[in-house]
């Protein structure tokens, strides 16, 4: 009996061994599987931070693009509005020129029509100049005749008279 006493205390041993060792493997197994999960743990804490500053990131850059784009939208309108006014300064410079050209038309039709009159003008005033010379001419020969009857008269009158 005491050999299987001592048999079933070796045994019980043996199983009390086992046990622990497998206690230990599995200790030693969680530790390094508790290990394991603090580096995960640790990776996930670093990702989050990387995430997280990430898109603070992109946050940033979002609003700074959505800056970015309001100038441009304002710097577009300005430049629309700008547009808008040198197309309106344009079409009255246009509207203005066709208006100077009209009149340089009327002008010059003003010109040939005084051109024209100036000639009608010439004309009639170098025939009057004519009529005028050929007056004078008459005049002076009339004169001269009127001299010479008032010159005939005066001998009549002075042979009357002797």
């Amino acid at each position: 009996m005491e050999t299987d006493r001592k048999t079933a205390v070796e045994a019980v041993t043996s199983e009390l061994r086992e046990e622990r060792e497998e206690k230990q493997k599995v200790k030693e197994r969680w530790q390094r599987e508790g290990k394991k999960v603090q580096a995960l743990e640790e990776q996930l804490a670093e990702e989050k931070d990387a995430h997280d500053s990430f898109r603070r990131a992109s946050m940033r850059e979002r609003a700074e693009i959505t800056d970015a784009r309001d100038v441009a939208q304002r710097q577009l309108e300005t430049m629309r509005g700008e547009h808008r006014l040198k197309v309106a300064h344009v079409e009255q410079l246009q509207a203005e020129l066709l208006e100077a050209h009209d009149r340089v038309k009327r002008l010059e039709c003003s010109e040939r029509q005084v051109s024209t009159e100036l000639a009608q003008l010439k004309e009639e005033s170098t025939r009057l100049l004519a009529a005028i010379k050929v007056k004078d001419d008459t005049t002076q020969t009339m004169k001269a005749e009127m001299r010479h009857v008032q010159a005939h008269l005066s001998n009549l009158n002075a042979m009357l008279n002797s």
